[in-house]
């Protein structure tokens, strides 16, 4: 069981109100929990743009890996849960942005198609594991 000092809240009120927390740190590695794309108050961002969406969830998790002194170069494995995969194709130059900018090669990945995620807008889902 995580203890509460190993635990990172990104955005905190919302987390802790529904019961998980973004991020837990066991040792030097670093366990991401799912990031939809959303702000503070749980708004979508990029509503019906997977590209958007994707660019904002790596941005929101690029964010929680500096919190812990890493970047994507540290993330060893990741998920992605997508309601559309065909749909995908225009979002994985994003994806790949994203790794390009950090100077990082993508980490070891699945992508699942998935019938919903969280939010009824959200397109796509990511979680990683990063290691120091």
């Amino acid at each position: 069981m995580a203890r509460a000092e190993q635990a990172f809240h990104h955005f905190p009120d919302v987390e802790k109100g529904l019961g998980y927390s973004q991020a837990i740190l066991a040792g030097d590695t670093l366990y991401l929990s799912g990031m939809i794309a959303v702000d503070g108050a749980l708004n979508i961002i990029g509503k019906g743009d997977m590209r958007l969406q994707i660019e904002a969830v790596y941005g929101i998790l690029g964010s929680v890996l500096a919190q812990h002194g890493m970047t994507l170069k540290n993330v060893v494995k990741e998920t992605l849960y997508l309601t559309d995969l065909a749909a995908y194709g225009d979002g994985r130059a994003a994806r790949a942005a994203a790794y390009e900018k950090a100077g990082a090669y993508p980490a070891a990945t699945t992508a699942v198609e998935v019938k919903g995620l969280f939010l009824p807008d959200a397109l796509v889902e990511i979680d990683m594991t990063a290691v120091r």
